[in-house]
């Protein structure tokens, strides 16, 4: 409105200076202005100079409520909401949709409602309230309901405890979340059951309980080596009993019926007694005794063993009688032991002849003694009967083998042609003529005979050898001194004074070109008519020196593993004439392989051409670091278990240990009792994961506490037939012993007329 009047009162300040300051009246157009929002508008009008009037396009009077319109007023769209990002503040907004530009705002501080807390498992969620104090606006009051501020916290579980059942049947997992005690979580399970160690006469039955829970938070209980069955102890079986062959020993042996592989054997040397001396009839006889030292073997006796058999007669050597003409022949031995003890015997003796009289044999005639008691050999007595003949022998014939080397005489005996003497004998030659070109060699050969029966026999003029004709030696060739001519000779073996001789001319051909590395090089060939003398050569004969070589530097290959190096230089005469050597390296290990450091080498080329320089490759890694290679873990307890230490030491370098000693947790597994000793189980976690949780399952830490038992009651039965004892144990009342006795009695007072019968009773107990 302002405004309005202010444009107003412009236009009627301007108005009346034209009319001042003009000299006559003038008209004004006014153009027309539509309303807005805030201000009002108006049509087109004139006005004078002199006058407020107002007039229309044709100059006619209009009343001014014509001329003037009212503002239209603000038309707003819908209030629109912006929270802040961290919805302390909204702020409402509206626009007006006559005048976008026309924009009216409001920003409220919002009020905060928690509307659930903050817990493990909920978020906090608040609610925001902001309420608009421009009532004008129509802004409405706004909620932002159950807006997250806070995460929900999560458990903080505790540590977990883990409790057993009292027959380890199943075990029970709980942790308490530290936040909030009311959480809890738990889950029991069955624990599945291994027998470690199976009930025999001397172990007990030991069985492993693992508990394996669905919960990953729950870690796999067990429960190591907890006895479930005691020691069935040994039933023995009847006891054996095994005597050495000699008797020198006694093996005792029983078996568990339980386990035949529980044996108990003893075995003892005998002590020996001799109850009958050997003589030559009777043996020598033995009690043997064995006693053992374990009390469940009996002592054990063998009598009457036989240890040496009757010693017999102990003959000595037989000698044998015969009678002068050979008819009887008598046996006689006597015993060493006893030498009355006398064997004789006679027997009439056989006759055989055995041999014939003949030439060279005289007759033989055995006789044989043969005796009934074999104790006594049978005897044979060679003897001559008559004399041999003698040989009648007819003339001696000989024979020359076919090469004369040996000659054989041979004679037989005209009483008895079977009876042959022969005599072979090497012959001695002697040559006669000697061998040449033209005439044979003849020779005379010579047996003499070592009988004298046989006489000297001669072979005179044997040819031994044709004539030899010429014995051409080997051929000798000789070159002229630049290799033009070759003259060949022969010479007769058998006389020098024969030879041949031919020279002929040599043709020549160039069988190497000369290089950096090869001389010229001619082959030269005689070739001869004699067909005696064979075609002569003289190869690669040198006409012409090498050029030499002309070297260029020298090169380095080394192999992969640099087990080898080749050296290479090229000759600059001629590129394909090139010089290599490969060469075994040697090496020295400069860093010695550990567990953390590689192995490195040095290597070394060293060639045997002069040409080629020593080569050097420093420091190479031959082998990596052997990394540790850990040993088995030993795990060493203190005495009371409080610590375990693990230990474990490289493979590779003993001086290279890990160890690792914890605290360790323990966990009473029996309570003491008066019968029951303490056990506790003690656990060891390292942090190393090398390093195995180690368990010392049911140590007894305290000794069964015994039995404290309190002064003993008696109570007598009404008629006291019987009186029975009670005590109790200090330590635990529940533990009772009684004992009823029963009561003898005897009377101590006799009934009379004046005095009752007294007894007394007495109660013996166990």
């Amino acid at each position: 409105m302002k405004k309005l009047f202010s444009c107003f009162a412009f236009l009627f300040a301007c108005a009346c200076c034209i009319c001042f300051f003009g000299c006559d009246q003038q008209w004004h157009w006014h153009e027309a202005q539509d309303p807005t929002c805030e201000r009002g508008g108006n049509i087109g009008y004139y006005t004078r100079d002199d006058s407020n009037e107002y007039f229309d396009r044709h100059k006619m009077k209009i009343d001014a409520s014509e001329v003037f319109l009212d503002p239209i007023g603000h038309n707003w769209g819908e209030a629109t909401y912006v929270w802040a990002v961290d919805n302390s503040t909204c702020t409402a907004i509206r626009v007006c949709e006559n005048d976008p530009a026309h924009i009216e705002t409001e920003m409220a501080d919002a009020t905060a409602e928690v509307v659930q807390e903050q817990t493990c498992d909920n978020p906090e969620l608040t609610t925001y309230t902001a309420i608009f104090t421009n009532v004008e606006y129509g802004f409405e009051t706004q909620i932002k309901a159950n807006i997250q501020t806070k995460a929900a916290l999560g458990h903080n579980w505790g540590e977990v405890t883990y409790v057993w059942a009292v027959d380890n049947s199943t075990c029970t997992a709980t942790r308490v979340c530290q936040e909030n005690s009311e959480h809890i979580e738990t889950e029991t399970i069955d624990a599945t059951a291994e027998i470690v160690q199976e009930q025999t006469c001397e172990e007990v039955e030991l069985t492993t309980y693992t508990a394996t829970f669905t919960n990953p938070a729950f870690e796999t209980q067990i429960k190591s080596n907890i006895q479930t069955q005691a020691a069935l102890g040994h039933s023995w079986g009847a006891v054996t009993y095994e005597w050495s062959a000699d008797n020198s020993t006694c093996t005792a042996r029983r078996v568990c019926l339980h386990d035949s592989n529980h044996v108990q054997t003893e075995t003892v040397e005998t002590s020996s007694e001799v109850t009958q001396s050997q003589t030559c009839e009777g043996p020598e006889l033995t009690t043997y005794t064995a006693i053992f030292e374990n009390e469940a073997f009996a002592t054990q006796t063998k009598e009457g063993v036989q240890t040496k058999a009757a010693r017999g007669h102990d003959w000595g050597e037989v000698t044998y009688d015969w009678a002068g003409d050979n008819s009887t022949c008598t046996a006689t031995r006597v015993c060493q032991n006893d030498i009355v003890h006398i064997e004789t015997e006679t027997v009439d003796a056989t006759s055989v002849i055995t041999q014939s009289q003949t030439c060279e044999n005289a007759e033989l005639t055995t006789y044989t003694a043969t005796f009934t008691n074999e104790a006594f050999a049978t005897q044979t007595k060679d003897v001559q009967t008559k004399a041999a003949l003698g040989h009648n022998w007819g003339e001696a014939s000989y024979e020359w083998a076919g090469d004369n080397s040996t000659c054989t005489a041979r004679r037989v005996c005209l009483t008895d042609s079977n009876h042959v003497q022969t005599e072979t004998v090497e012959t001695s030659s002697e040559i006669t003529q000697a061998q040449t070109c033209e005439d044979p060699e003849l020779t005379t050969y010579t047996a003499i005979f070592e009988n004298e029966a046989f006489a000297t026999q001669t072979k005179e003029g044997v040819q031994t050898q044709a004539a030899s004709g010429h014995n051409w030696g080997e051929a000798t060739y000789e070159w002229s001194n630049d290799n033009s001519t070759c003259t060949a000779t022969r010479v007769c073996q058998n006389n020098p004074a024969h030879t041949e001789t031919e020279t002929v001319d040599a043709t020549s051909v160039m069988t190497q070109a000369q290089t950096c590395e090869d001389a010229e090089l001619t082959t030269y060939t005689a070739t001869f008519t004699n067909e005696a003398f064979t075609t002569q050569t003289k190869e690669d004969i040198q006409t012409k020196a090498a050029l030499g070589h002309n070297w260029g530097a020298a090169t380095y290959e080394w192999a992969v593993d640099n087990s080898t190096c080749t050296a290479r230089r090229t000759c600059g005469n001629n590129g394909e004439h090139v010089q290599t050597e490969t060469v075994n390296t040697s090496s020295e290990v400069t860093q010695a392989q550990t567990c953390e450091n590689a192995e490195l080498t040095t290597y070394t080329a060293t060639f045997t051409n002069e040409a080629f320089e020593s080569q050097t490759k420093s420091n190479v890694q031959t082998k990596a670091a052997l990394g540790h290679n850990w040993g088995a873990v030993t795990y060493e307890w203190a005495v009371d278990n409080s610590t375990c230490t693990a230990r474990r030491v490289c493979g590779n370098n003993g001086e290279h240990v890990q160890t690792e000693m914890v605290n360790t947790s323990s966990e009473v597994t029996q309570e003491q009792s008066c019968e029951d000793a303490e056990l506790t189980t003690y656990t060891a976690t390292f942090t190393n994961p090398a390093f195995e949780t180690q368990i010392k399952s049911n140590i007894q830490t305290k000794a069964a506490l015994g039995h404290d038992w309190g002064a003993a009651t008696y109570e007598w039965a009404v008629d006291n037939s019987t009186c029975t004892a009670t005590r109790v144990c200090h330590n635990n009342p529940a533990h009772i012993e009684t004992e009823i006795a029963n009561a003898t009695s005897v009377i101590t007072q006799t009934q009379t007329c004046e005095n009752a019968e007294l007894r007394t009773y007495t109660a013996t107990f166990i």
